[in-house]
């Protein structure tokens, strides 16, 4: 998968993300050289990817526990051979008290620039190898592998946060009357559908809620997605473009 800038372009640089015990095992691949049918090298945006992932998982209370090299020829190593260390902080990582993600993001890939590198090298190696980022979030986020990755994902700014008691619909103009209207593109419609539900997932447990993704449990029968704490964060799917509230 990839995430998405704030302006809603895609970064160039796959990522996988899979529950792992307790937590969630990040992925980031390593950038390289030509890909064939493309014009851009293999996951260009390496660095503002990894800041970004970084900035988003503070967004929600993240702690970053841990990191390896994951390169086909790290993964023969022992685990503390693989070990990316920050230098100037150990872990665990607090992402949200972080003020200087990009400098966190610079420790990382300085250290996996030194990571298996051999014994007497002078030279630093590469800083853009795939690397293996061990996450947790706060205690009864109720957060699967996949609503975590919507939040990691979706583009930043889709959806603002609602007044108390109002509702804010994704980016767009109203028809006049107040009808949304509706978007003919599928593709387009489950894009700004994902986006709502990510920016509410990250509004809620910024705020210190816990939040369960019900979608696919409730379709049909209830008229919400995400139970937060004791209240329904709903995300309506008016005329095919949601719009979302909470009570």
């Amino acid at each position: 998968m990839r995430a998405r800038r704030n302006d809603g372009t895609e970064l160039n640089a796959e990522f996988e993300l899979t529950a792992d015990g307790d937590g969630f095992a990040l992925t980031l691949h390593s950038a390289g050289g030509k890909v064939t049918g493309s014009d851009l090298p293999r996951n260009s945006d390496y660095a503002e990817a990894l800041r970004t992932l970084l900035t988003r998982l503070g967004s929600i209370g993240a702690v970053l526990t841990g990191a390896l090299l994951d390169s086909a020829r790290g993964r023969n190593l022992d685990v503390a051979a693989r070990h990316v260390s920050l230098r100037d902080r150990a872990y665990p990582v607090a992402l949200a008290d972080v003020g200087d993600m990009e400098g966190l993001r610079l420790a990382i890939t300085a250290s996996l620039g030194d990571v298996a590198r051999g014994a007497g090298t002078r030279k630093s190696g590469n800083n853009s190898k795939r690397v293996r980022l061990a996450v947790s979030l706060p205690a009864g986020h109720g957060m699967d592998a996949a609503a975590l990755a919507r939040v990691l994902t979706a583009a930043g700014g889709v959806v603002a946060p609602v007044a108390a008691g109002g509702v804010t619909s994704p980016a767009g103009t109203r028809r006049p009357g107040g009808g949304q209207g509706r978007q003919a593109d599928p593709a387009v419609r489950k894009a700004v559908e994902e986006c709502a539900m990510a920016a509410a997932t990250a509004h809620y447990l910024q705020r210190g809620w816990t939040v369960t993704d019900v979608s696919r449990a409730t379709a049909g029968t209830n008229p919400w997605d995400l139970t937060c704490g004791a209240r329904r964060c709903c995300t309506w799917r008016s005329r095919g473009r949601p719009v979302w509230t909470s009570r």
